[in-house]
């Protein structure tokens, strides 16, 4: 498992297409915000104590042993609403460019020592433009053109920090 302070750990490389990374969630923590994976299905087991787990409009109690199969397209976010942490394990299946943006997000957050919600605007938007064919925010409301826009116009001036 991760070490301390280290939400995700890389595990061993994946025998086929797939990325797979051990995560650790807090108690209390938000995992990750409303996103999708147009071109990914994801699975998640989770391996010690109990994940709330949203996908669509159903929301879904995980505990030790279970898994689930978000496909490809569907809204999802996680959350660890437990009192005791939690460990999991979540692939990415086709890889596509997954390992790169789990690496730029966990990266950028080392360096910046700040959690998602405190990424900059730019720091999100280039890395949703950097990686939209892997990742997109869910939710009516997302102008996805404007963050497009915006995170390309960031990555051609070299701002953002992705």
């Amino acid at each position: 498992m991760p070490a301390s302070g280290d939400p995700a750990i890389w595990e061993e490389a994946a025998p086929d297409d797939r990325v797979r990374l051990a995560v650790r969630l807090p108690a209390g923590s938000r995992g990750t915000f409303n996103h999708r994976h147009p071109n990914q299905i994801e699975r998640l087991e989770v391996l010690s104590g109990r994940l709330l787990v949203s996908l669509g409009r159903q929301t879904h109690r995980l505990r030790t042993g279970d898994v689930i199969v978000i496909p490809a397209g569907m809204p999802h976010w996680v959350r660890n609403d437990g009192s005791e942490e939690v460990c999991a394990v979540c692939e990415l299946e086709p890889a596509l460019g997954g390992r790169g943006m789990l690496e730029a997000l966990f990266g950028l957050r080392r360096r910046t020592s700040n959690t998602l919600e405190k990424l900059s605007f730019l720091q999100l938007a280039v890395l949703l433009y950097e990686f939209r064919h892997e990742i997109r925010l869910a939710g009516p409301l997302v102008p996805h053109p404007l963050i497009d826009f915006v995170g390309a116009t960031a990555k051609l001036l070299g701002l953002g920090g992705v």
